[in-house]
């Protein structure tokens, strides 16, 4: 079994979350009531929304769907990964997730770093694709 380790750098992926005014504000314009708690949760649903997303990536991705996979993806997003050139954009990442094929035996991602705003989530972290020989 051939090991390829993609690190995957950075990917801005969209995530429809209940919006952060809504949660933190009584009164539109009136300062949140408890800031830190309003956060916190903001936080915990947009993760749950996450984790959503990425278990349907990884299923897209272990039925050879690439073009699925590829749609949690912005039309201009960009995948970095270790010992290959810039992946830029929606298609061309659909063109390199369907390069593994039918040859994809495992997946393992993780989330180093997340950030989330109102109407935007970051994540990025390692992205481990294991094929068969």
């Amino acid at each position: 079994m051939r090991r390829f380790r993609l690190a995957l750098l950075m990917a801005a992926v969209t995530i429809a979350s209940v919006p952060f005014a809504a949660v933190a504000q009584l009164v539109p314009g009136a300062p949140p009531t408890d800031w830190t708690e309003a956060q916190k949760e903001y936080r915990l649903t947009t993760l749950r929304e996450y984790n959503t997303l990425i278990t349907s990536w990884h299923a897209a991705l272990n039925s050879d769907n690439a073009i699925l996979a590829a749609a949690v993806y912005g039309d201009s997003a960009q995948l970095l990964v270790s010992g290959r050139d810039l992946v830029q954009g929606r298609d061309s990442i659909v063109a390199f997730l369907g390069s593994f094929g039918q040859r994809l035996e495992e997946i393992r991602t993780g989330v180093s770093d997340f950030l989330a705003s109102d109407r935007l989530a970051y994540a990025s972290g390692p992205m481990i694709l294991v094929l068969k020989a």
